[in-house]
Parts: C-alpha cells; structure tokens; sequence
C-alpha cells in the first residue's frame, strides 16, 4: 500500500487518496481462480484491467472497463466485487472530469451497503465518496467531504483499522485544505495538520509492508503539499510562518517514516 496523490497533480485536485493497488493486485489473482464461476473470473479481469488502465493514467479506459466490471459483478451478485468495481470506478470518472457522476455512484453504493449493515463496506464508500468530493469540487460538496471523510475515521477505528482510519485521516485533511485554500481561515489549515499528524502516528503503528510502498509517491506528495501551501503563506504574511513550519516538519516526518531518507531537506526549506 502507497501513499497515493492524485495523478496529473494540478491545484484544486485532491492532494491524498487511497490507491486502488491492491484493489488491481487482489482482482488479478481471482481471474486466475478456476474455483471461481467464469462470469465472477471474467468481472474481476475486467476490474484488474480497468485498475491498471487508471494507474498508468488512462482514464477513458478505465472508467469504461469499470463500468463493465461493476455490472457483472452485480449480476453475479457478488457484493465485495461490487464494492471493489465501484471504488475504481469512482476514480476514474472523478480523473475523467465525471465526479456528479462519480458521486451519485458513491451515494448509491452507500445507501446499499448501509441496508446491508456492512460496515467495512461503508466506510470505504465513505472514503470514495470524500475523496471525489474533495477533487475540484465547489461550495457544499467541500463541506460533504469532510463530512464523510470523518464519519469514515469514526468507522475504520471502530473496525480497528489502523491503516485504513489512517487513510481516512489522510481525505479528511485534503478536505481541510481545500477549505482553507477556498475560504482562507487558519482553522481549517491547522485542522489539517492536525489530521495528518495523527494518520503518521497511526502510519508508525502499522506493519511497515502495509503503508511503505516503492512508487517514490509520498515523496511527490511532500512536494505537492508544499508548494500548495507556501502561496498562502506568502498572502497571508508573518501569522502564516508557524504554521508553514508545521506543515515542512510533518512532510520530513512522514518521508522518514516511509524510508525516503532525503526528507531532512524539506525540514531545512
């Protein structure tokens, strides 16, 4: 598992997701599972591919082949397939510049897993739907993102997800600093640090192998988190430099924590 930040970074764009990896790891092996009725195997070749095809960055593809994946598995009515094949697919639509359509499909998916009382379920449908709605959206949806993205860490930590509460943290801090940037109040950039200092901590307490990943990601996040920030401390004049200091301590923080040993030169910007 990485640190995932959105792909083709631009400003406005969420900052932190949770990567589909191993979404697109898992679903590769069950296409190879003879075990497996050929309908589910061929829906999870699908999602596999539709996985890839958003890690390498084409997005047409993948928002399609999900699309394609999500309705097999519903027919097969498998209902973790379901729920894999809708967090691609949310992905996808949102990089596709599709998030209305990206949203209705996470709120769908929420209302059903809720009536199922699937609770692993719902709160990754929470994070989708936080991360979609942290991604260049405006006005509310900036309040709905923190909205679920909170009511996603209350369930991973109820569930005793360690990485996954973490993850959360992680879109509820985007969300925090999409307001921030928007409406220019230091409560919501302290909020923000404030959240990603607690998901290193719970980082710390996980399994190396769980959050360490080898993509340099974190490392392209650090840079993204900094230069997205440092404008405003150059508006907002002197009250801004503590914090600023903060933000560059936490980026150093979390690059050692994941092994990217050249993070002592953030601490020293």
């Amino acid at each position: 598992m990485t640190v995932g930040i959105s792909r083709g970074y631009e400003p406005g764009r969420v900052l932190l997701i949770l990567p589909t990896t191993d979404i697109g790891v898992k679903h590769a092996a069950l296409a190879e599972d003879a075990s497996l009725q050929p309908d589910l195997q061929e829906a999870s070749r699908l999602l596999a591919e539709a996985e890839a095809s958003l890690s390498r960055g084409r997005i047409e593809d993948s928002q399609s082949v999900a699309k394609k994946a999500l309705e097999q598995f519903r027919a097969g009515k498998s209902a973790q397939g379901v729920a894999d094949a809708t967090r691609v697919a949310m992905c996808a639509l949102a990089e596709f510049e599709s998030r209305k359509e990206a949203l209705a499909l996470g709120q769908e998916h929420l209302k059903d897993v809720r009536a199922a009382g699937n609770k692993e379920q719902e709160a990754m449908a929470l994070q989708s739907l936080a991360e979609v709605a942290t991604f260049r959206c405006r006005g509310d949806l900036r309040d709905s993102a923190l909205s679920w993205a909170d009511e996603a860490v209350t369930l991973q930590r109820e569930l005793g997800n360690k990485k996954l509460e973490g993850f959360a943290l992680l879109a509820a801090a985007s969300a925090c600093t999409q307001k921030s940037v928007k409406a220019h109040q230091r409560k919501h950039y302290l909020r923000a640090i404030k959240s990603l200092k607690a998901a290193i901590q719970l980082f710390s307490e996980c399994p190396e192998e769980d959050v360490v990943g080898r993509s340099g990601e974190a490392g392209g996040f650090a840079r993204d988190f900094s230069e997205r920030r440092r404008p405003s401390c150059q508006r907002y004049g002197p009250w801004r430099r503590k914090e600023e200091g903060l933000e560059l301590e936490f980026l150093a923080r979390l690059q050692l924590q994941l092994g990217h040993y050249k993070a002592l030169g953030f601490a020293a910007v």
